[in-house]
Formats: C-alpha cells, sequence, structure tokens
C-alpha cells in the first residue's frame, strides 16, 4: 500500500519541468542578476518554460526543440545549435571546404543537428552524395522543422542518414570522401572529446581521397590557452597542411589536407557568383563574393605552427585525453579572447592572406568586411581600437559608427563612399538613410535587394513611412514580413526597428493598414524566427482592430507569460477590457508581482 501511494503521488507530480531539463542550468551561463529576487527567478524559469515546443527521451539523449528567438535544439540540457544564430558556422563549415576542393564529388557530415550543413553541402552541383553521421536519431525532430532553412535536407536523394557512432563508421566503413565535415558538439561534453582526438582524426585521414579535406569546427570561447594549442597540435599532427577560419563569433574552423588549396581568384569568384554559394554567404554571413568570404579567413599554416609554439603541446589521445577537462575546467568563463589573439598573430607574423593566384584580390574590402561583420555581427560590441588591423586604416563610417555618430556616419560616407562596400556596411547605410528619410537609401537598397531581397524590402518600408508614404509602406512592410515566413534572414537591428518602429507607427498612423499588417504577422515566421516579438508586435497593431483581437495574441503567451511589469500591466488591462475569462488571474499576477 505504501509503494503504491508512493507511486500515486509520484505520477501525480509535475515533475522536472523544461527549465530544469532543457534550461541549460549546469553550464554556468545564466547571468547572478536573474537570480537577484523572486521575480528575476519567476521570469527566467517562465521563459525556458514558455520557449519548449516539443521535448523526446530519445536512445543516446533527452533532447528538445526550443524557440526564442529561433528554432533551437537542446541536448541533455545544452544547446547544440540554433537554426540562425549558428547559421553562420552550420551553413558555412561545410562550403568552406567545398568552394576550395577542386570537384569535391562525396562528402561524409558528423552531425545532423539543424541539417544546414548536410542540406546546403548537397546542393554544390559536384557533390554527388553526402553521408550524414548522426548518434540520436530523435534529432530528426530538428532538421525537419528546419527545412526553410537546411534546403529540404532529409527530401535530397544526396543524402543518406546513419545512425550511428562517427568513430566507428570511419574506422569500419568501406567509403572514400573528399570532404569529411565534422560538426559535433562541445568537447566538454561526456564522450565528445573522442571526436577530437589523433586517433580519430587518423580515421579520417585514412578515409579521404587524393587531395581530400578534412573540416573540423572547434569552438574558440570559455577555452584556455593550453587546452586551444592542444587541439590545434592534435590536428597538425596528423595533417600536413592546416588552416585557420574564422565562420562566426566564438566559432573557428580546422582545415586539414595533405597539401595546401589553390587559391585562384578566378576560379574562387566563378564558384561564388554561383549556388549554393550565391545564396548561402549573404545569408550566413551577410557577405558576398570573393573578398566576403576571404574576410573570414584568419591564418595559414604557419599561423598555427607559430600558436602551437615550440615547447610541449600535448596531444589529445584516446589513452590520454587532455582536451575534455581542459574544455570543462574554462566553461563559464570569458577571460581569454582566442578569435582576437590569433587574428594579431597572424598580422604579426604576415599570414592574414592566402597566395590567391590568377587575379587581383580587394585586400582593403575584406580588412573592411571583417571589421564590419565584428562590429555589428560579433556579439560583444568592440571598440576602435579593437578592429585596428594593421591591413590599412579603419573605415571612417565605421569609426563613427562605434561612436555612435550617426551624423558623422553619413558626412563620412558622403565624402567618400567605398568602391566595393562589403553587405553588412551596405545595409547599415541603407538603414540609416532609410531611418532619416533620405532617398539617397534607394541605390543601396537596391543593389542589397540583388542578395537580401527580404532585408530591402523591409528597408524600403522603414524608408516609405520616414518619407509619410503610410500607404506604401504599410504594403511593403506586409510584404516584407510575408517573405519572413519562407526567409528569415534580416539583420537584427533593422529587425528591430521593422517591428517596433515601423509596423507598429504604421498601423497608428493609418489604422486601415492595420488589418493586411495583422494578417503578415499573424501566421508564425521560419523557424520560429523572432516569435515573440512578432507576437508582441501583433498585439500593438491588434489594437487599432478591437480588444478581442489583441487579447487573442496577448492570449498565445499563456501560461508560462513574461514576469515582467509592462507586459503583466498590458495583460491585467486587455484582458480587463475584452471580459477575458483570465481577467482575474491576471489581476493576481499584476499584485503578486508588486508584491
Amino acid at each position: 500500500m505504501a509503494a503504491a501511494v508512493t507511486a500515486a503521488g509520484l505520477i501525480a507530480c509535475r515533475g522536472p519541468t523544461a527549465f530544469w531539463r532543457h534550461g541549460a542550468v549546469g553550464t554556468g551561463r545564466i547571468a547572478r542578476t536573474a537570480l537577484a529576487d523572486r521575480n528575476g527567478v519567476r521570469q527566467w524559469t517562465n521563459a525556458v518554460r514558455r520557449a519548449l515546443l516539443w521535448e523526446a527521451d530519445g536512445v543516446e539523449s533527452s533532447i528538445a526543440i526550443l524557440a526564442s528567438d529561433a528554432l533551437a535544439f537542446y541536448v541533455n540540457g545544452m544547446c547544440d545549435g540554433d537554426a540562425l544564430s549558428d547559421a553562420g558556422t552550420q551553413m558555412m563549415l561545410g562550403l568552406i571546404g567545398a568552394v576550395l576542393h577542386p570537384q569535391p564529388q562525396a562528402a561524409l557530415v558528423v552531425g545532423l543537428g539543424t541539417g544546414e550543413t548536410a542540406g546546403w553541402l548537397a546542393e554544390v552541383p559536384t557533390v554527388r552524395s553526402v553521408d550524414v553521421v548522426e548518434l540520436e536519431p530523435a534529432v530528426l525532430e530538428m532538421a525537419r522543422r528546419c527545412r526553410p532553412v537546411n534546403r529540404d535536407v532529409l527530401a535530397n536523394p544526396k543524402v543518406r542518414l546513419i545512425f550511428n557512432d562517427a568513430r566507428e563508421v570511419l574506422l569500419t566503413t568501406a567509403g572514400r570522401y573528399d570532404l569529411i565535415v565534422c560538426e559535433p558538439s562541445n568537447p566538454y561534453r561526456a564522450g565528445i572529446a573522442n571526436l577530437f582526438t589523433r586517433e580519430f582524426y587518423l580515421a579520417g585521414r585514412d578515409r579521404l581521397h587524393d587531395g581530400g579535406m578534412f573540416v573540423q569546427w572547434v569552438q574558440a570561447y570559455e577555452v584556455d590557452r593550453r587546452t586551444m594549442r592542444s587541439v590545434f597540435a592534435t590536428f597538425k599532427s596528423v595533417f600536413p597542411h592546416v588552416e585557420l577560419w574564422q565562420t562566426q563569433s566564438g566559432d573557428v574552423v580546422l582545415l586539414g589536407s595533405e597539401r595546401g588549396p589553390a587559391y585562384s581568384a578566378a576560379e574562387l569568384r566563378g564558384k561564388l557568383a554561383a549556388e549554393p554559394f550565391a545564396s548561402a554567404l549573404p545569408r550566413a554571413w551577410h557577405a558576398a563574393g570573393l573578398e566576403g568570404l576571404l574576410a573570414h579567413y584568419v591564418g595559414g599554416q604557419r599561423l598555427v605552427e607559430h600558436f602551437i609554439g615550440e615547447g610541449a603541446a600535448a596531444i589529445n589521445s584516446d589513452d590520454h585525453n587532455e582536451i575534455e577537462y581542459g574544455f570543462a575546467r574554462t566553461l563559464g568563463r570569458s577571460d581569454w579572447d582566442v578569435r582576437g589573439l590569433l587574428h594579431r598573430q597572424s598580422l604579426e607574423i604576415g599570414d592574414q592572406r592566402p597566395a590567391v593566384q590568377g587575379g587581383a584580390v580587394d585586400w582593403q574590402a575584406v580588412s573592411s568586411g571583417r571589421q564590419w561583420d565584428a562590429a555589428v555581427r560579433g556579439g560583444k560590441k568592440p571598440s576602435a581600437d579593437d578592429l585596428l588591423s594593421g591591413e590599412g586604416p579603419l573605415d571612417k563610417v565605421l569609426e563613427r559608427y562605434l561612436a555612435k555618430d550617426s551624423r558623422g556616419m553619413l558626412a563620412a560616407w558622403t565624402a567618400s563612399p567605398p568602391a566595393l562596400p562589403c553587405l553588412t556596411e551596405l545595409a547599415v547605410m541603407a538603414h540609416l538613410y532609410a531611418e532619416t528619410g533620405n532617398s539617397r537609401a534607394e541605390p543601396l537598397i537596391q543593389e542589397l535587394a540583388r542578395y537580401l531581397p527580404g532585408e530591402a524590402e523591409t528597408l524600403r518600408g522603414i524608408l516609405a513611412w520616414k518619407q509619410g508614404r503610410v500607404g506604401e509602406a504599410g504594403r511593403r512592410l506586409a510584404v516584407a514580413l510575408a517573405h519572413l515566413r519562407s526567409d528569415p534572414w534580416l539583420l537584427e537591428h533593422i529587425r528591430v526597428r521593422a517591428f517596433d518602429g515601423a509596423v507598429v507607427g504604421v498601423a497608428k498612423a493609418d489604422p486601415s493598414q492595420a488589418r493586411n499588417l495583422l494578417a503578415a504577422l499573424a501566421e508564425p515566421f521560419a523557424v520560429a524566427y523572432a516569435d515573440e516579438s512578432r507576437r508582441a508586435a501583433a498585439f500593438v497593431v491588434a489594437e487599432q482592430i478591437d480588444p478581442a483581437t489583441v487579447t487573442q495574441y496577448v492570449e498565445s503567451f499563456e501560461p508560462h507569460v513574461p514576469w515582467l511589469e509592462p507586459f503583466l500591466t498590458y495583460r491585467r488591462d486587455a484582458y480587463r477590457a475584452a471580459g477575458h475569462r483570465l481577467a482575474a488571474q491576471a489581476e493576481r499576477d499584476l499584485q503578486e508581482f508588486r508584491r
């Protein structure tokens, strides 16, 4: 009887929620300010629980899909990939190898994840087959939901899924590959460091065709110098030629081969102008062309050897695994900028440029692209001193951008616009002109539309709004919002101004536009992009229609509502005005917050 009562009690309990199971509690990345008071804890726990869309206990792991800024999948309580914020790595990891290899035909990808690596790689015309080794079958659900950004990888006949351990596959397969792309989880996680050992790389090397390349992702955050030197030294002990690329803030890529790739400007420009590279670079890196590609090159053979240095850099092996605990020791720490150090060392020894033959490269545009990417898309905002590259003076427009001097940016651009601006600079300037209602935005937007049509249409809507053409602004913004259902690529600060500024401003200025805008906001965007911001903008637009429509969008945040006073107050007022069934609960929640 006691056992029966206990069992019944346990079944009746809620048990651990998404907060404990998928909230990254164990990775040391929770801001202490979130735990400062009871309201902070409630806000944090509600946010995690609200974001959970799907979860399953798989064969090997606990898997979940959450949506905050976009779809992200969690493995055993830790985020292993975001469909958009990690796209710089997930899309370009395989494509770096594909563009540098003369004619890749067979590829192997370690890790399915969002499916972006395999999906975009399979789009390369010369590639005939892509084998994807995935340990956990439950991850398939994430790839299914990411169809709009992974080229529908699961339906591609070139792609073959192998549910197994990557080491076992490499040791036992009879297949040979032109590219092996390794994208496991972080090395500090149990068992993952075995995919960073000398023995694993030897197995991979033995499965490469002549001229094949091994592409290895490495986290460049929360890591110390000793551990990173061990990673580089282990990789270099197997592959005679090694290059280093940066795919996005916090991620670097080691490219290993028997001999270095041939950098032909003419051939690379031809490849990059064709699909899938022509679409991938603007979406993954907000870049275009050869200069956009080379802006992510960090250094070559000399840099890797220089970083390893002459002393003893431990080789990570199966019998003496150095890096598993090396990464674990520094988890949560950010007191060393490995990316900045590697770039500075590359400049010091003059290894920041590959030897490109057969055509000219605008190296100033390469340097400018690298600086703009770090300033706008690099996460932590750098200072002007951080961006001085030694390859020329800091771009004057960028200097004024860092100083938050809008007038200075406009003056610098007017005085001497660059001959070959990178896409990020182009978008920033187009947005600045649009926000001031200046028609000089139009040619910049037209140029941007060649690469990112959705972003360009958003800017056209902002420009029309600022110029007082409210009807046109409403139509263009509705088109731009609908575009996000299939193509969710937009610089974050442009998205914020479009949602919080132009869309709401147009609806308030001309209520007749509200229904069209609300219809455009009603359906989720691709991969749940900016989903909470979309719904928040929707209920403000709905204010121009009727209270019942407002409550429809406010109610979409239930039951784990944002535990912030402005939202709780708005919720209380909206439910009260509409006579909503949750009006009393909303009043109690607001009073609880204030207590």
